[in-house]
């Protein structure tokens, strides 16, 4: 589990800043990490769209993140 630690961090289709942004995360989010690099975390995280809530998954890096014990 990891914390977001970015007032706003970018969530993206693949493990790289050259891959799309699929959505954002905001500071204090709590995230499952999935899979993990040394610089960028697989998370699965929940985004509101058109007042639904869905699950989705994607990469953030490393660097913004808290660990959770």
């Amino acid at each position: 589990m990891y914390a977001v630690k970015a007032d706003l961090l970018n969530v993206r289709s693949g493990p790289g800043s050259n891959y799309i942004i699929v959505g954002k995360v905001t500071r204090g989010e709590i995230l499952t990490g999935i899979q993990q690099s040394s610089s960028w975390v697989k998370i699965s995280y929940t985004a509101l769209e058109n007042g639904s809530v869905n699950n989705k998954t994607g990469y953030v890096s490393r660097k913004y993140l808290s660990i959770l014990q």
